[in-house]
């Protein structure tokens, strides 16, 4: 599609004929589409999202978040996204879900655009939307949404959301912290590392897996092993984040070193487990 732009036009064409019905075909033009990523493209890709085929597809939503696999949106694109969140958010007659994912998009979209006024205005919008959310599944979707924008900004609004009753609302406003590395989010995550909930706890070391750590990083999680706080539904997620992708570095740090150590020292950790972290720690 990037050496032949005319193609974009024609795929227009296809996803508007006769011969394409079935969700897999559309998801399949817009996909072509999006990761082209040419001017001609993005251009092809909002006339296919505002099309009547589209709009009235029971599978909207879905076409709408295929918005999100490009890679630079150009401002157009950028502001088209940003007006189907607006106007499916202020329709009393719009689907959830196609709600929830023109948030999701809108998301992408703010994450991948050059910071500027204009990202700054559709992140203060969705962080807007966030604040104003009802029930639990509104707070986990603009969560999810807010995450996808990955804004360091966000970081102090997404933690208030920390103190709300829902497992399921605490596990995504700890997840929204994965992209947004800041002093206070390691301090949020490091706090929480200790929580009597294995599922708010498997989120911490989830999220904290696509963290930059330090020694005292390390120092943090060895007295958590070592205070048994810990919980068995865990033990697969911290060694999951802390064997993954770690450096030569990571693995000479002595406090890593030692953190390591002492979780080959719990009982009842399966073989494949304590193996898992002798072939790390033998590189």
């Amino acid at each position: 599609m990037a050496w032949c732009p005319k193609a974009a036009a024609e795929l227009v064409k296809v996803f508007e004929s006769h011969e394409i019905d079935s969700f897999l075909a559309k998801r399949s033009v817009m996909d072509v589409l999006a990761l082209a990523g040419n001017k001609e493209s993005q251009a092809a890709l909002r006339k296919v999202l505002a099309s009547e085929k589209a709009r009235s597809d029971d599978d909207y939503f879905k076409l709408l978040q295929r918005i999100s696999k490009l890679e630079a949106p150009d401002e157009e694109t950028a502001k088209f996204a940003y007006q189907i969140f607006k106007d499916l958010g202020a329709a009393t007659d719009a689907d959830p879900m196609a709600v929830y994912a023109s948030a999701y998009s809108l998301g992408a979209i703010i994450r991948r655009s050059p910071d500027g006024d204009l990202a700054r205005e559709f992140n203060t919008s969705l962080v807007s939307r966030l604040q104003g959310a009802r029930g639990e599944d509104e707070k986990y979707h603009y969560l999810v949404a807010v995450k996808n924008a990955a804004r360091k900004e966000n970081v102090a609004k997404v933690a208030e959301f920390l103190e709300e009753d829902s497992v399921k609302v605490r596990r995504a406003a700890v997840t929204a912290l994965e992209y947004t590395q800041t002093d206070r989010s390691e301090e949020i995550l490091m706090d929480l590392a200790a929580d009597e909930e294995p599922r708010i706890q498997q989120a911490v070391f989830q999220t904290l897996g696509n963290y930059e750590l330090k020694p005292q990083h390390y120092e943090r999680l060895d007295r958590l092993v070592n205070d048994g706080e810990v919980r068995e539904q865990s033990w697969g997620s911290m060694i999951n984040f802390l064997t993954r992708d770690m450096t030569e570095g990571d693995i000479n740090e002595p406090s890593f070193h030692k953190l390591m150590e002492d979780i080959l020292a719990v009982e009842g950790l399966s073989n494949k487990q304590k193996e898992r972290i002798r072939r790390l720690m033998s590189r």
